[in-house]
């Protein structure tokens, strides 16, 4: 399939131009109808209310009326901020016939609605208010009022005499007067509505239909019931095709044909779902059947909306094309993983009912038919490929619950933690710190690549280690943060730390250096004088500074594991590979016979004693039991 993404945003760098690009454009002709909308919008948001009021008019009255439908609205409200910016550039058009178009619209009047105070007015007796920020239209039959913040109003007036010059004194006043007499929340929810039905006929959603679109499931049990609930339902169509029941069968297959055939896909989408290869060509090629391949786009194109309008990306980051392809990046990974955990299920579970079923007597004509649904299920999978049953909304889903429910494990772990709190979470460290912000960062921009199932479980062997190490830094931070406020310790006993950027990193090294040392003190001690720190980093670094590797760190793993299991670390997950990769971060690279005691003090790894201070390692040095 390749990257889907990419190519339906491949033409948006063609319009991320100036606007002195896009003027050109249209002095030579060119015709804007072709560009697909939400391209358009990008160029839009970038523009002056001149230069939209210039495309305007450029544009057929179907894209202006999706143009507002997505740049008028927030959420399930008229947006007032982008409404006085479209009021501004339909103002500036000039032909009246769009501008009309607009001033009749439902969008001009939900916004007079909300705006204005509108009365009727009586011109033998009337009846002002008590201030000066009103305005009564020509035919002196209604008034309008404005606060005193208002700053829009000649463009208002304009549309409204636009309003009466083309429908006529009696028309426009009627016109005007039902919007007096409907409720502002009937006319809102009835537009809302309006609205959402238009941008669902191009595969554009608003933000509630994307939150149901893009929504995850709450535990890895319900993505197995839907797998589930979508193989019954294909295999109760076969049912009914098979064992009598093939007029009902044939009505459902009639009605799902009829509203794949009334789905409109734009022709000016820039995107094709064969291009370029990829992780679904092969599932793709399978497909034989052209409507369910149509459907198949509409669903990816509504999809790829969805997850722009909840990212934000509509409404101001969509122009920025470097965020475009970043979601379009996390958008494959998630939908590679969802594919991958789709299709390992689909599989186990045969091999598991197969393996049942051969312990299982086939003789009852029951045991005959659901051998034969079973078999046929698996039949249409293969030759045709995952698609034939699920879409790439199912396969999304299934995608990003497997991240939201791993992130939600990190959460859980944190809260009600010091490490909540932007001032204490440095006490971490570098290696879980960064573990952090690549789980809860864009796939595409961190340094995490999830897209199949193996780079998922070594993400989930991750979080099993943060979690299992939690307690145990909860414990030093508390313990470490009581002794440095009792004064106990100086941050001029410590060559290469303040007391302040002390963090898990360095105790833990330090306890596993005087442990590898077998230092033979009363009370193991925070830290390592300069002798010791050399003759620490010489047990397992090699003579080109890096970590030992292979067949050499053998004895190394070794003291790990003494260190893990005395230390009461045995029921942390992957504790050694943790241990073993913060020495490598820290320590490698340097070339410690070469670095001077002085210099010692901008290296990282093990608390180094600052050795211009007479301190006696056993009494004035604070023991790392104490913090454990």
């Amino acid at each position: 399939m390749g990257d889907l993404l990419t190519n339906l945003f491949s033409n948006l760098s063609l319009w991320n131009k100036n606007l002195e690009d896009i003027e050109k454009y249209m002095d030579d002709g060119g015709e804007l109808t072709s560009i697909p909308i939400l391209n358009l919008h990008s160029v839009i948001k970038k523009s002056s209310s001149d230069m939209l009021a210039l495309i305007l008019s450029k544009i057929s009255s179907e894209q202006r009326q999706l143009l507002l439908d997505i740049d008028f609205w927030h959420k399930d409200s008229i947006d007032l901020k982008n409404c006085f910016f479209w009021i501004e550039a339909y103002s500036q058009v000039n032909d009246d016939r769009i501008k009309f178009e607009f001033a009749s619209g439902s969008n001009f009047g939900l916004f007079l609605k909300s705006k204005f105070n509108i009365w009727t007015f009586d011109v033998e007796e009337p009846l002002y208010p008590e201030h000066d920020n009103f305005f009564v239209t020509d035919d002196n039959q209604l008034l309008f009022e404005f606060d005193e913040t208002f700053n829009h109003l000649e463009e208002c007036k304009h549309l409204i005499r636009v309003l009466y010059a083309e429908l006529g004194v009696e028309l426009a006043y009627a016109h005007l007067f039902k919007i007096i007499s409907d409720s502002h929340s009937q006319m809102n929810e009835d537009e809302y509505r309006f609205k959402v039905g238009r941008l669902e006929d191009y595969g554009l959603v608003d933000y509630y239909k994307a939150l149901e679109i893009c929504a995850h499931f709450p535990s890895l049990t319900t993505i197995n019931a839907h797998i589930s609930k979508k193989k019954d339902n294909f295999t109760r169509s076969i049912s009914n095709e098979n064992v009598g029941n093939k007029h009902e069968h044939k009505r459902e297959h009639k009605r799902e044909e009829d509203e794949i055939e009334n789905i409109s896909i734009p022709t000016n989408w820039p995107i094709n779902l064969y291009q370029d290869g990829g992780n679904f060509i092969q599932e793709l090629d399978k497909l034989k059947c052209p409507k369910r391949n149509k459907f198949l786009q509409f669903d990816f194109v509504r999809l790829v909306n969805s997850i722009m309008v909840l990212n934000n990306s509509t409404h101001g980051n969509f122009s920025n094309s470097i965020m475009v392809t970043a979601l379009g990046k996390e958008t494959r990974f998630i939908i590679n993983l969802g594919l991958e955990y789709l299709k390992n299920t689909i599989f186990v579970s045969r091999d598991s009912k197969d393996s049942k079923d051969s312990k299982d007597s086939k003789d009852s004509k029951k045991n005959i038919n659901d051998y034969n649904f079973h078999f046929n299920f698996y039949n249409v999978i293969e030759n045709e490929g995952i698609f034939k049953i699920y879409d790439f909304t199912d396969i999304y889903k299934y995608g990003t619950t497997l991240l939201k429910l791993n992130q939600q494990k990190i959460k859980n772990a944190i809260k009600n933690t010091p490490f909540e709190k932007e001032k204490d979470e440095y006490f971490l460290g570098t290696y879980l710190n960064n573990f952090l912000e690549d789980s809860f960062s864009l796939l595409s921009t961190s340094n995490l690549k999830i897209s199949s199932l193996n780079e998922y479980d070594s993400w989930t062997r991750e979080i099993e280690l943060f979690i299992g190490l939690i307690p145990f830094i909860k414990s030093f931070h508390s313990a470490y943060k009581e002794i440095v406020s009792s004064g106990k310790v100086s941050g001029s006993f410590y060559l290469n730390y303040s007391l302040d950027n002390i963090d898990f990193e360095a105790l833990i090294i330090s306890s596993f250096a005087n442990h590898l040392l077998n230092n033979d003190h009363t009370t193991p001690k925070m830290g390592l004088s300069t002798l010791e720190f050399r003759k620490f980093v010489s047990k397992f670094l090699l003579v080109d500074n890096k970590i030992m590797i292979e067949s050499t760190d053998k004895e190394l793993l070794a003291a790990i594991i003494d260190f893990k299991n005395k230390f009461g670390f045995v029921e942390v997950a992957n504790f050694e590979k943790y241990l073993y990769s913060i020495l490598e971060q820290q320590l490698s690279g340097m070339n410690f016979n070469e670095i001077t005691d002085v210099d010692l003090a901008h290296v990282g790894g093990p608390i180094i004693f600052n050795f211009n201070l007479n301190i006696n390692l056993n009494h004035d040095t604070h023991s790392t039991t104490e913090l454990s």
